[in-house]
């Protein structure tokens, strides 16, 4: 189902939550509909920053012990080791 269609099942499920029987009856009764779209765009962006954390997070992660593997293997001195570092600094610094 397309964006759209989601959209006005949700708003129609909204407005019958609301006491009226369609959109139009609930606009017309001075319902603003912007707000129910501002939500719901406002809780997407919340859904789509959250999966980002966690993906970011797991990349840390992932980062990090590639930098314990290579520090064990004693290649910490090599040009790979800085770069992953520093990448991992950047993130990091980002957070501030």
């Amino acid at each position: 189902m397309s964006k759209i269609g989601q959209l006005n099942i949700e708003m129609t499920e909204k407005v019958n939550e609301l006491g009226y029987e369609t959109v139009e009856e609930a606009i017309a009764d001075g319902w603003d509909s912007a707000e129910f779209y501002a939500s719901y765009t406002k809780d997407e962006q919340t859904k789509a920053h959250e999966a980002w954390l966690e993906e970011k997070k797991e990349l840390v992660g992932d980062l990090r012990n590639l930098l314990l593997g290579m520090h064990v293997a004693g290649k910490s001195d090599t040009t790979e080791y800085n770069i992953i570092n520093h990448a991992l600094e950047f993130i990091n610094k980002g957070e501030q």
